[in-house]
């Protein structure tokens, strides 16, 4: 079985199937963007970027344009 560097699995409300995916090869990366509702209008919440550097995997996140954290792993 191939694994991902990367993998999203996403349940959403309304949906029969998972919304599931990623990269298709090892130097893929990937952007998530959440966008939510604040008084009518529509403002980006949450950011996840997914990308390799040298060998390492690199999640990072940030919520409402401010680096929240990242998390990496060896690949």
């Amino acid at each position: 079985m191939a694994v991902r560097n990367f993998w999203i699995a996403a349940d959403i409300d309304g949906r029969q199937t998972m919304l599931e995916g990623g990269p298709r090869n090892k130097e893929g990366g990937m952007g998530i963007t959440v966008y939510q509702r604040k008084e009518g209008c529509i403002e980006r919440a949450v950011t996840v970027s997914c990308w390799e550097a040298d060998g390492e995997l690199i999640t990072s996140v940030t919520i409402d344009g401010a680096w929240v954290g990242e998390y990496r792993t060896k690949r």
